[in-house]
């Protein structure tokens, strides 16, 4: 991805919480009534025109895409939740590892004075962030810190430690809808980095790919059309994990497995019973794990 490019897949993402906040099925997954206007004109106006919207999704969400949807709702409200918990217990710090789009600062301006929120992405889409916050006449939240970085030729921890981050105090870091499209080695440099530069303590809640018997992403109708539409994108999904890989080795930098959410873990906790069909993607995992 170039510079000046933003990502994507996360605005796809957000277009995703956005229909999901307009089509108002209940009971809502995830509440995101700002992701609209982070999205270029072709989704907004599909999101705005109600009819047409509710016309597309009734072959969107119902076909291939349906549990794409699913999951980028369902590892939203996942990692809101835990961090309503570490917040509970004095954490103050929230870092957004390739927030894209997020809204969460605009969602809660009740804790601009409580929280410390470093978004830390790509250059490009910060700068499309910012643009459509200026373009609606959105105030830039005082408590956010923009931090640019390529995870691929990056360390975490020098940008992070070159910013306000308070290296003394345990952390929450979100990573969502990333690890797909990383290295291996850019991944597990990832969590070693948070392990250098956070307190213990920490948290650390993310979702990645659950590989198939030989290592490798699985072949399934889904993914393969995932990976296409990601392709051409520009970032295609290419790393998948098996769990024992993924937590010895996030063991060995001191992190320890809080939770590890599968597909049908997802569908009990947030699916059940829904009208509108959504599910969770088979084949993707949610989970937390902790720095001690």
């Amino acid at each position: 991805m170039k510079d000046s490019q933003r990502s994507l897949t996360a605005e796809s993402a957000a277009a995703a919480r956005a229909a999901h906040f307009v089509l108002n099925y209940e009971p809502m997954i995830f509440e995101d009534p700002y992701a609209s206007y982070f999205i270029g004109d072709r989704w907004k106006w599909m999101i705005q025109k109600r009819v047409i919207l509710r016309l597309i999704t009734a072959s969107f969400l119902f076909g291939w895409a349906r549990p794409v949807v699913g999951q980028i709702l369902a590892r939203s409200r996942y990692s809101e939740d835990r961090f309503e918990k570490a917040f509970g217990n004095d954490i103050s710090q929230y870092v957004l590892l390739g927030a894209g789009m997020d809204s969460f600062a605009m969602r809660r301006p009740e804790l601009e004075e409580a929280v410390k929120i470093y978004e830390v992405d790509h250059p490009g889409t910060q700068e499309w962030k910012k643009e459509k916050l200026s373009e609606n006449s959105f105030s830039q939240p005082s408590n956010v810190v923009y931090i640019p970085i390529d995870f691929e030729k990056e360390s975490l921890a020098q940008v992070l430690t070159a910013s306000l981050f308070r290296n003394e105090s345990p952390a929450f870091f979100s990573w969502l809808g990333t690890t797909y499209y990383l290295t291996k080695n850019a991944v597990f440099d990832t969590f070693k980095a948070i392990a250098s530069c956070a307190a213990k303590g920490s948290e650390v809640v993310f979702d990645y790919a659950c590989a198939d018997s030989d290592g490798r992403m699985p072949d399934t109708k889904t993914i393969k059309k995932v990976r296409r539409f990601t392709k051409r994108r520009g970032e295609e999904m290419i790393t998948a994990f098996s769990q024992k890989e993924l937590f010895d080795e996030l063991k060995k930098n001191g992190f320890t497995l809080q939770e590890d959410l599968d597909t049908d873990m997802q569908n009990e906790r947030y699916f059940a019973n829904r009208s509108d069909g959504l599910e969770a993607m088979r084949h993707t995992h949610i989970a937390s794990v902790k720095l001690v």
